[in-house]
Order: C-alpha cells, then structure tokens, then sequence
C-alpha cells in the first residue's frame, strides 16, 4: 500500500542520515589520527636532531610518541575498516555466492561488534579510574593517565559505529534494498589500479 511505502521510504531515509553521520565521524577520527601520527613523525625527527647535532634530547619522545602511535592507531581503526583496508584472507571466501557471503559478512560484524562493546567497556573503565585516582606517568612531566588512555574507548566507539553501518549494509543487501555486486578488497584495487599504469605506459 502507498502508506507502507511511505514508511518504507522514511525508515531507508533515517537510515542514509544515519549512515552520512557516521562516516562524517569516522573521517573526523581519521582525520585527528593522521594528525596524531605526524605529530609523532616531528616528535621523532625532533629528538633525532638533537641527539644527533646537539648532543641534547626532549627527554619526552618515547613517552609522547608512544601516546600518540596509540592514539592515532585507535581513531583512525574505523576508517580503515570502512574503506577495505584492513588485511583479510578472502581465498576461500571469494569461492563463496554473494548471498552466502553476505550471512557470512552479517555473523562477522556481530561477533567484532560484541568485541568491540567489550574493548570499549573494558577501556573505558580503565581510563576513567585513572581519571578518579589521579593517575600519572612515571615520568618527570607526569602526564594524567586518562588523556592517552581517553583514545582508545573513543576509538572503540567509533569502530562500533563503522559496523553497524557495515552491518546494516549487509543486512539490507540480503533483502535486496542494496544491490548484490563484487566487491574488491583494497590489495585488489591497488593491483588492478597498477596494471591500468603499466598499460598506459606501454602505449
């Protein structure tokens, strides 16, 4: 009937707002962790110079650059998963028809998604009773324990945000609201995307 249509259609609206949002927060926590991580670049380079030209040191690069690999790492997690980055052994899988494939992918996202809920309980607990307890580095800047620790359940929930996108992705491909297609993991793309060069080249 047209008015189940029209819920129909409002529900797969909420849904791409929802999906839009989600992956404007997973390019803001890209974005912060690639910071982070020339952040750390510099930090490196810095103590690399003056050890080497000035016999001198910031006495805090191990420390801070540390932090900030961790940090980096957690927050921009997400936005490798939702662009196919991560690594998988898909020989097998690929063997597989779309539609299993798509179950296989819905059971995968659910068990990383109770992964996910755990590490970020876990985390986070972790960082707020270094927070209440006043913990702090050993070392002699004594840098408040939750600040680095604050990363890694934030980047938990941005990863759990990115899967119940993926999530739902793959549920709507099984009832057909997305169409079925091959999908090239990232390694495919880079491989095709160099023998579309070496082509051109030849010519």
């Amino acid at each position: 009937t047209p008015a189940t249509i029209e819920r129909s259609d409002f529900k797969m609206q909420l849904w791409y707002s929802y999906e839009k949002l989600v992956r404007k927060i997973t390019y803001a926590g890209a974005y912060i962790g690639g910071f982070m991580l020339v952040l750390m670049f510099l930090l490196v380079f810095t103590e690399v110079v003056l050890r080497t030209f000035f016999n001198s040191s910031t006495m805090v690069s191990d420390e801070i650059s540390g932090y900030l690999m961790a940090g980096g790492f957690f927050l921009a997690s997400a936005y490798a998963l939702q662009e196919g980055a991560i690594v998988r052994i898909d020989i097998l899988y690929n063997r597989f028809p779309l539609k299993l494939r798509c179950f296989l992918d819905i059971f995968i996202d659910l068990v990383v998604l109770c992964y996910t809920v755990i590490l970020f309980k876990y985390t986070f607990d972790y960082m707020y009773k270094s927070l209440v307890n006043s913990a702090r580095s050993v070392s002699f800047i004594k840098t408040p324990l939750w600040i680095p620790q604050l990363f890694i359940p934030l980047g938990s929930l941005i990863l759990f945000l990115c899967l119940t996108v993926l999530t739902g992705r793959d549920f709507l491909k099984t009832t057909g609201k997305i169409l079925l297609k091959e999908e090239k993991s990232a390694t495919e793309k880079e491989i095709i995307e160099q023998l579309s060069i070496v082509k051109e080249d030849k010519k």
